[in-house]
């Protein structure tokens, strides 16, 4: 008889890998930096068919297709508040990516001054 895998109450049955040793299942906590690691050390072929699979896995896809939806939802958002910058020429395009260059420059300067 397979051992019975136990549970607290705050345990969730996605925080968990299927293992299998010398016929018995059991379950492993992973956190995704493990399950990073392990990824890593798959050869390669495998590490294709592993992203491959990701790639085609409908839950996955549709976790993505909802992050996309709210990130969209964010940016109309911030829209319809104006917080945004209004370019109607090439020349205040280029106008607004010289102030943000320089402030990031400022910006660095500053911590590295502060660094040292």
């Amino acid at each position: 008889m397979a051992p019975v895998a136990r549970f607290a109450a705050h345990d969730r049955p996605s925080d968990f890998a299927l293992c299998r040793r010398d016929g018995a299942r059991y379950f492993v906590a992973m956190n995704v930096e493990e399950l990073k690691a392990e990824a890593a050390k798959l050869t390669p072929d495998d590490r294709i068919a592993l992203a491959e699979w990701i790639e085609r896995n409908e839950d996955i896809r549709e976790l993505r297709r909802v992050t996309l939806v709210r990130e969209i939802d964010a940016g109309l958002d911030q829209l319809d508040r104006g917080e945004c910058v209004e370019c109607r020429d090439d020349t205040e395009l280029h106008s607004f990516f010289d102030g943000v260059k320089s402030r990031g420059r400022e910006s660095l300067n500053a911590r590295k001054s502060s660094a040292t």
